[in-house]
């Protein structure tokens, strides 16, 4: 959580804040799109994806995050 809330939320909104069409999507809106499980979010966070900026973390940081960010998913 630490991590996304230092570096990722600089351009994501955190959820349950106004939402900014010019902004990156809510950790929340990713969470919920359809097939957002946690492979695929690790998966994701292997690939760089321009314009988001590209951050090295370990793998256990990759995890975190992963896991977090699919916490967030509405049910």
């Amino acid at each position: 959580r630490r991590i996304v809330e230092h570096w990722c939320s600089q351009c994501h909104a955190q959820t349950g804040a106004e939402t900014n069409p010019d902004r990156a999507p809510t950790f929340e809106q990713i969470a919920s799109r359809d097939g957002r499980d946690l492979r695929y979010l690790r998966g994701f966070l292997n690939i760089d994806h321009f314009p988001m900026t590209t951050y090295r973390l370990f793998d256990h940081e990759k995890d975190d995050v992963a896991a977090f960010i699919h916490s967030l998913r509405r049910r």
